[in-house]
């Protein structure tokens, strides 16, 4: 009976915990709902399934957020934790597309390089290779080397027409 009611308390709270971090993104307070969002899986872990927001979507929120406001040297530096701690995850190719993206505005164009060639190599079958092409053709123009830049970008173009239809 009392492991019960605690079970029902941790509960609630974890869903209390999920709801302000929710509420600070959607005031667009995003450094505040990327900490709420870790605090949430610190504290939640072992029961977040049970929401139905496990802790890998969790901290591609915390990402999400770190990425919003604009703080890339976080956004990078989870993305990388992300990397390391949830390999299993199907959302890894979304944080290596999000990481090349905030190495790009941090203007580390050489790490950008690097995290789309191993996003684009390791992960050829994902769907976020279309959008990885097209930055890695922007990560070649900044670093000068334009005939790869219209080479990757003319494969982008020709090679995943489906993905650049807009509806």
């Amino acid at each position: 009976m009392q492991l019960t009611k605690i079970l029902r308390i941790k509960n609630f709270k974890q869903n209390f915990n999920y709801k302000i971090a929710e509420t600070y993104q959607n005031a667009r307070m995003f450094s505040k709902a990327a900490e709420e969002f870790d605090f949430y899986i610190n504290g939640y872990e072992a029961v977040a399934e049970a929401i139905d927001f496990s802790v890998d979507k969790a901290k591609l929120a915390v990402i999400l957020n770190y990425y919003n406001a604009k703080n890339f040297n976080k956004t990078v530096a989870h993305c990388d934790s992300f990397i390391n701690k949830y390999a299993y995850s199907d959302l890894i190719p979304t944080v290596f597309n999000i990481k090349a993206s905030a190495q790009n505005f941090n203007g580390d164009y050489f790490a950008a390089r690097k995290t789309l060639e191993t996003l684009i190599s390791n992960f050829p079958k994902s769907d976020e290779i279309a959008n990885a092409k097209v930055q890695l053709g922007f990560t070649f123009y900044k670093l000068g080397d334009y005939k790869s830049a219209l080479q990757t970008l003319d494969d982008a173009i020709n090679n995943h027409r489906e993905k650049n239809r807009y509806k």
